[in-house]
């Protein structure tokens, strides 16, 4: 029942209980959708390449990745099969394993709410780590954006704020 607001490009954040008070006016800002709670994921609606989807959940853990999809969604997004020299290849360490991943950009917009990124990179594991669309992990907000989680009304919001570092 808390609301968790990261304000990544100022390196903060905060755990209140409510966002009365001194966050009014970073509500006003924000931009919100429907947060859903399934399987202890937060999943929130997304249009990504021309299609919606409820099923892409935050992923808090994926610090350095986008996106990360199953193979099939991310062949129909990025228009490749997986095997062409330009995708970028990655291995990565998950849960104590070793994680080959494959991505590219994606043809179109994601959009949450009213953030929209052009061609963000998704990528794929070859292991199949995905089972749902997706995961949207921490990368996707880093240079723009404060985002707030807000277990109260169970609902996402979003912003894009100027990096502030004299904080």
């Amino acid at each position: 029942g808390k609301v968790l607001v990261v304000d990544y490009p100022n390196k903060r954040f905060c755990l209140v209980d409510s966002l009365d008070g001194a966050l009014e006016d970073l509500v006003s800002r924000a931009s919100f959708v429907d947060l859903q709670r399934r399987n202890d994921k937060l999943f929130v609606p997304v249009r990504i390449g021309g299609m919606y989807s409820e099923n892409f959940f935050l992923d808090t853990g994926a610090s350095m990745l986008p996106i990360t999809t199953t193979k099939a969604l991310w062949q129909r997004l990025t228009g490749l099969r997986g095997n062409e020299k330009s995708t970028i290849r990655i291995t990565v360490p998950s849960w104590g394993k070793e994680v080959s991943l494959v991505g590219a950009p994606v043809k179109g917009t994601l959009t949450i709410g009213t953030l929209q990124v052009s061609n963000p990179v998704a990528y794929f594991a070859s292991t199949g780590l995905v089972e749902t669309d997706g995961l949207l992990g921490n990368a996707l907000f880093y240079d723009e954006y404060t985002i707030i989680i807000d277990l109260r009304e169970n609902r996402f919001g979003i912003l894009k704020n100027q990096l502030d570092r004299a904080r």
